[in-house]
């Protein structure tokens, strides 16, 4: 069982999704007369549907599962994966819930290891959850900071472990550097023992496990990859990220999506135009494929021009994505994000948000690079019929048709021309 369950894992990471249906499929029936068995397999789905960015689908599964009675790991899992999918009042119920269980249990059984790092990392989840509930409540509130204070000589306090493994990631020692001295405590048998050693960096260390380890914590212990005005520490996600892409590099593109990262997607070293230029054939198609399914679904559409919605972040960061592979792609599916990039300025008021509309020029600035005359010449009517931007009321465009017409864009020669030019003719 669990050499299955690590499998479809491993399916679920490299979005090979055939062989991920082969392992839900074989597990089926094993899981349905065991609780722990069955809430994993819950809780996979539920992890393969958010890889895939589908969360309406993630929702519907949210709501099927039911974690098992007594099943504490189960409940943390599901309040995350709640927060995720943007349910924050019920991932906080949740949580508190599974708190107050933790507690009792620990109450009844004494000082029990598991059941106290289950406390610290419950109330490191719900302390995220109120934060984004409300900025008042900070990730450090004082009644959890001081029983994560007492749970450090337990080795159960989770802070110590989120640190120390970013500190690995982020580790810019290099087989030059004379050593980089690190400061830590050793935990010894008996609860409350501890032996301070200093340790030595002197490089050659390139983070990969560390950035495994760190990335599988959001989805072990229950935490959403995205908190609304919570800063989780994307430049360290964003390092581990990088850390792993060599391996599992279907993965790093759906973590940095599902953080609403748009700001790190954009200026990662792994989608560079070297990086881009570099990657597999395979690779452009399932990312092309993917992605284009997404926008098209419309799963993810804003629903409203809030520059801190999750839905909006998304948008942007697929729609970065997309226009980067644009230098890969064949005649066929430059037409096919041609005609997606005119479906999101046609049916979207992208005039009304300043960072949709830049990010959506700057694809057909690249779609247009990219395209060889004879396409262009073909996309010019549909760019000439296009319905025009209303700007009555947009501050940020000046009343400048141009900075908001994907024709402006449009190459003739060695410049552009305006929406002026291309309506005269």
């Amino acid at each position: 069982m669990e050499i299955a369950f690590a499998l479809l894992r491993d399916a679920r990471e490299t979005q090979d999704w055939e062989r991920w249906r082969s392992f839900r499929d074989l597990l089926a029936p094993l899981v349905a007369d065991d609780g722990d068995y069955r809430d994993r397999y819950f809780h996979e789905k539920v992890l393969q549907k958010l890889s895939e960015l589908d969360r309406t689908a993630a929702q519907e599964l949210l709501q099927a599962w039911s974690p098992s009675s007594g099943d504490l790991v189960a409940g943390l899992r599901k309040a995350g994966c709640l927060a995720e999918v943007g349910q924050y009042l019920e991932a906080e119920k949740l949580t508190k819930e599974v708190l107050d269980a933790i507690r009792r249990a620990i109450a009844n059984s004494g000082q029990d290891i598991h059941l106290l790092s289950l406390e610290g990392w419950c109330m490191f989840s719900l302390s995220l959850v109120e934060q984004a509930l409300s900025p008042r409540f900070g990730p450090l509130r004082s009644e959890y900071q001081e029983r994560w204070r007492d749970l450090r000589p337990f080795d159960c306090d989770p802070w110590q472990h989120w640190d120390a493994t970013r500190l690995e990631i982020t580790n810019k020692s290099s087989p030059n550097d004379e050593g980089q001295r690190v400061d830590y405590v050793e935990y010894g048998f008996d609860p409350g023992s501890t032996t301070s050693r200093k340790m030595y960096h002197f490089g050659f260390e390139d983070g990969v496990l560390p950035s495994f380890a760190f990335l599988r914590l959001f989805e072990t212990v229950g935490i959403s990859f995205y908190y609304p005005g919570v800063d989780i520490g994307s430049d360290v996600i964003e390092k581990a990220c990088q850390r792993i892409a060599p391996y599992v590099s279907y993965w790093t593109p759906s973590i940095l999506l599902r953080c609403g990262q748009h700001k790190a997607i954009s200026s990662s070293e792994g989608l560079s135009r070297f990086a881009v230029a570099r990657l597999p054939d395979s690779i452009v198609d399932h990312l092309h494929h993917w992605l284009g399914k997404m926008l098209d679904d419309g799963i993810t559409a804003p629903k409203d021009s809030a520059g801190t919605s999750s839905e909006k972040q998304m948008m942007l960061s697929m729609i970065e994505i997309l226009s980067r592979l644009s230098i890969r792609l064949d005649e066929d599916g430059l037409n096919q994000d041609f005609s997606r990039a005119l479906g999101v300025f046609e049916n979207l008021p992208v005039e009304e948000d300043e960072d949709l509309c830049g990010a959506l020029l700057r694809w057909f600035r690249r779609l247009f690079f990219a395209a060889d005359i004879g396409t262009l010449v073909t996309w010019l009517p549909p760019l000439m019929n296009s319905r025009l931007p209303k700007l009555a009321g947009i501050s940020w465009a000046n009343h400048e048709i141009r900075r908001v017409e994907p024709a402006a864009e449009f190459p003739v020669g060695a410049g552009s021309i305006g929406l002026e030019e291309v309506r005269g003719q």
